[in-house]
């Protein structure tokens, strides 16, 4: 799926499991605004600066590819957001501490 220029993510009964790595990619990520949010924070994307955003029926998935395909220069900013969101991920230290953290308030909140 890499050697395309845009890719899709669709969720289905849960979040699209491969929007890390295509967030990542050097493709454009079309979809439709996250509505299940996990450890990569989704729900924080931000359409048209992270990705392509879709109707949630994709009724609009011809004219968004229309869009790109005559926006090259505004799809490169994008890949490149994407990517830089995805660059908080990469430091082992920092995603330990945040787990830990998040472990805390989780077993603070259920005493």
């Amino acid at each position: 799926m890499l050697k395309y220029k845009y890719i899709m993510s669709v969720e289905g009964n849960d979040k699209d499991n491969g929007l890390q790595w295509k967030l990542n990619s050097n493709s454009i990520i079309l979809m439709s605004k996250p509505r299940i949010t996990t450890w990569l924070m989704e729900t924080t994307l931000i359409p048209n600066y992270h990705y392509v955003l879709l109707k949630d029926d994709y009724s609009d998935l011809e004219k968004q590819l229309h869009w790109c395909n005559n926006n090259q220069d505004k799809c490169l900013i994008i890949n490149q957001n994407a990517r830089k969101f995805m660059n908080q991920f990469v430091n082992n230290e920092t995603e330990e501490r945040i787990e830990g953290k998040v472990l805390k308030k989780y077993f603070d909140l259920i005493k």
